[in-house]
């Protein structure tokens, strides 16, 4: 996992990563785009869709609590 951070434009972009700071990454790394998914009142619900949906890699985040983003590894699973 290391390895391929290592691959990634992360310039200009502060970590924690928000949640705005996604469509600059998805500009910055043209093989990526990310979805965001929200859980609230036992309830998933969408918070960003990509509009770059036909790239190499589709990569889904729970965000919790405003502030963690979690990897779905298998968003059918989830």
């Amino acid at each position: 996992m290391e390895k391929q951070a290592e691959t990634l434009n992360f310039d200009g972009i502060r970590f924690p990563m928000k949640l705005k700071d996604i469509k600059k990454f998805e500009q910055q790394n043209p093989q990526i785009s990310m979805n965001v998914l929200g859980y609230e009142d036992k309830k998933i619900f969408p918070l960003r869709i990509s509009e770059m949906a036909e790239r190499e890699r589709e990569v889904n985040l729970l965000l919790l609590e405003d502030k963690h983003f979690v990897l779905i590894n298998d968003l059918s699973r989830f």
